[in-house]
């Protein structure tokens, strides 16, 4: 139910960089994960994550959008990813 219910948040936002429907999944994937449901919890940051780079893998990124990303991959213990979304390249 919950992936479900992540799809059809993801598929109804309506926020052209795709910051409001990663925040909210994002979100729930951290109250999964303090409940104990690690893998929901892992699927959720992982949809999300994947649903930001179908939409807009061209367009650069805010730094909000930059800090939502970083704190995704890291609550998936990416942390090399987690970097390069936290702190943006400045080339």
């Amino acid at each position: 139910a919950a992936l479900a219910l992540a799809d059809t948040i993801l598929r109804g936002s309506d926020d052209a960089t795709g910051l409001a429907g990663l925040n909210a999944v994002a979100t729930g994937a951290r109250e999964f994960d303090a409940h104990g449901d690690t893998v929901t919890a892992r699927r959720l940051l992982e949809m999300g994550l994947q649903w930001v780079a179908s939409r807009n893998a061209a367009a650069p990124h805010s730094r909000a959008m930059h800090r939502a990303l970083g704190v995704a991959w890291l609550d998936l213990a990416q942390l090399d990813s987690a970097m390069a979304g936290i702190v943006p390249s400045r080339t």
